[in-house]
């Protein structure tokens, strides 16, 4: 689900989507940033195509 998506499953107009969530959505966001930054480090991706 894409963050415009979620936004629009939740109700939300211009909120920022951050502010309207729970702490396990917080929790579950915040581990998931750490895991993709922590791959990107590992595999040192040049441009969109690798990232992806």
């Amino acid at each position: 689900m894409t963050a415009k998506e979620y936004k629009e499953f939740k109700g939300l107009r211009k909120e920022a989507l951050r502010d309207n969530m729970d702490n396990i959505e917080m929790s579950l966001t915040d581990i998931s940033e750490e895991v993709t930054k922590r791959l990107a480090n590992k595999t040192k991706p040049k441009g969109l195509k690798e990232n992806i």
